[in-house]
């Protein structure tokens, strides 16, 4: 895992729940670790992983604003 991520050269984010219990940010964040120049990005949902089922409109929109964001770089 950590060879094939440390060839990763696109900018990219690791946005990881705050109670994900699928993917807890720990795990989320010693992968982001393995990617250089990743960024972690924390996204507060109480539902965790469920909240991705639409159950948490604030929820799609930190995705959203993050996804913008990163679209937006210019190389």
């Amino acid at each position: 895992l950590a060879k094939a991520l440390e060839r990763i050269t696109a900018k990219c984010y690791v946005m990881a729940i705050s109670h994900d219990m699928f993917f807890p940010p720990r795990d989320c964040e010693a992968e982001q670790k393995m990617i250089p120049g990743c960024e972690l990005r924390l996204l507060s949902a109480v539902e965790g992983h469920m909240a991705l089922n639409g159950f948490d409109p604030e929820l799609v929109a930190q995705v959203d604003r993050n996804v913008s964001e990163l679209l937006a770089i210019t190389v």
